[in-house]
């Protein structure tokens, strides 16, 4: 919803909603991960063109005030050169990693989620997924775990 709040000589222009309330959560997850874009699977499934985008995906998570998950990618081509170069080269090895996260194989995960670090150390993504990976492999994962990362904070 569009509106126009305010009094004469002072107005303002705002939308609120709760797609604008989710564009926001996700604009906020670029911090979390370090990435300079980050979009919504809606976003990426409308792409008419997706073969045109250096993309990788990025995480499965439920963010503030949402009970369903959402899957997050990653746009690579709007990177700093080298990290852009970096994360375009091991995106299959980030891919799949991810795939063996969601299938609780986390020995496989952790070995590559480390090597993306190894590779670009500044793929933050990768190492936050490593540590998450680590911890879950180590004391395993919580009763009902499918893979999502609930979010606490906005």
């Amino acid at each position: 919803m569009l509106g126009t709040l305010g009094v004469e000589g002072r107005l303002d222009c705002g939308v609120i909603g709760d797609a604008v309330n989710l564009a926001a959560r996700v604009e906020g997850m670029t911090k979390a991960y370090g990435a300079a874009l980050v979009i919504s699977d809606s976003t990426f499934v409308a792409l008419k063109h997706p073969e045109l985008w250096h993309l990788r995906p990025l995480d499965l998570v439920v963010p503030v005030g949402r009970k369903q998950p959402l899957r997050i990618h990653e746009v690579l081509d709007v990177e700093i050169d080298g990290v852009r170069e970096a994360k375009i080269a091991t995106r299959i090895q980030y891919s799949k990693a991810l795939e063996s996260y969601f299938a609780g194989k986390f020995d496989a995960a952790l070995g590559g989620f480390s090597s993306c670090v190894a590779a670009c150390p500044g793929d933050r993504a990768a190492r936050l997924m490593a540590q998450r990976t680590a911890e879950l492999r180590d004391d395993g994962p919580p009763e009902n775990w499918d893979g999502a990362y609930r979010l606490r904070t906005k």
